[in-house]
């Protein structure tokens, strides 16, 4: 006997898919709760160890800033920086937890919006965990005095931040239809703006902070006690080479990525290069400009490079949007000209 659809199946089945709409998904919360646990912690451990007397790290932050030479921070920007770097996710993660009440669409059978078309997706919240946990092994691997382990730490939390900030980006691009179909247009802008920002602002401190790291395990390990704060010409001139090669690269691929691939998708992230740019100014602003030659060109070689690429970002962002302002009153001076046609007037 052939099975046959009946009214009743279907009526059971719109039922059970109802219900389910209804209902949360604990699955697909776990990776917002690991984050925002895993971002309270560090943040939590990082002020306590900044602001305060610290019975866990016992300011291991200072203590590690100030033996970064070549490259010492003034005391009073340490704080501000990390503060920074901190405040700056926020906005995205209060974005993502409003996710959890908010729906798709304002039918009855909408869905919740965490659950299609998930606009922070899971794996995107797990690596920026990562990213947070990074800085907890980080400082305790300082205060243990394990300075290269705390450095492949450093690197790996890069890691995890790049494919947090790669799979946010390829996200959006898939799901932007789908977004714009339920009129979420708030939060394709609020994906641009708080939530790759914020993570690019994490990833550019990540990466200085490999920088910083690599720096400090050279002067308390490779260094003898006496000349801890004395490094060579020639150390000087290596260290300077190798920061100006990395950079170079760095921004070369960059930019071929944006003007290539990702143009339509990368010009929002802006505010990670700002904020180096902000970094070195007030690293060299309270700096007393008596340091090595090449460490100078550095300066105006990175200077030159991060103000190029926020100028390329902002001039992409002009002619997209100057495009599509132009493109919208081309069609509504074609639509007044149809409809003064229809009306009889020449």
């Amino acid at each position: 006997m052939p099975f046959e659809d009946s009214s009743p199946m279907h009526s059971a089945i719109d039922k059970l898919s109802d219900r389910n709409k209804q209902q949360h998904s604990c699955s697909k919360t776990i990776g917002l709760f690991i984050a925002l646990i895993s971002y309270i912690l560090a943040l939590t451990l990082i002020i306590d160890d900044l602001f305060f007397h610290s019975q866990i790290f016992g300011r291991i932050l200072y203590h590690f800033h100030a033996h970064t030479a070549p490259l010492i921070l003034s005391k009073k920007w340490i704080a501000p920086l990390w503060m920074i770097v901190y405040s700056l996710q926020i906005p995205w993660l209060f974005y993502a937890i409003t996710t959890l009440c908010r729906r798709n669409g304002t039918c009855s059978d909408s869905d919740y919006l965490y659950k299609y078309p998930c606009p922070v997706s899971q794996i995107q919240l797990l690596t920026f965990s990562l990213g947070c946990w990074s800085h907890i092994i980080f400082l305790y691997l300082i205060q243990h005095q394990s300075n290269f382990l705390a450095t492949i730490y450093i690197i790996l939390g890069t890691m995890a931040l790049i494919f947090c900030l790669i799979t946010s980006i390829i996200h959006l691009h898939n799901y932007e239809r789908e977004l714009s179909t339920c009129h979420l247009f708030g939060d394709i802008w609020s994906i641009r703006i708080f939530v790759h920002n914020g993570l690019s602002v994490m990833l550019a401190w990540q990466v200085v902070l490999i920088v910083f790291s690599s720096l400090y395990a050279y002067n308390t390990l490779l260094l003898p006690s006496k000349t801890l704060n004395q490094i060579n010409e020639s150390t000087l001139n290596l260290i300077g080479l190798y920061l100006i090669g990395s950079i170079c690269i760095i921004a070369i691929i960059y930019i071929i990525l944006m003007l290539c691939l990702f143009s339509n998708t990368l010009y929002h992230v802006i505010a990670g290069w700002i904020f180096l740019v902000l970094l070195i100014f007030s690293y060299w602003y309270e700096d007393d400009h008596q340091t090595n030659f090449l460490l100078l060109i550095l300066f105006y070689v990175l200077t030159a490079l991060l103000l190029f690429i926020v100028f390329l970002h902002l001039v992409l962002t002009f002619f997209r949007y100057s495009g599509t302002t132009c493109r919208l009153s081309m069609n509504s001076s074609r639509n007044n000209y149809r409809h003064g046609i229809l009306q009889g007037k020449d």
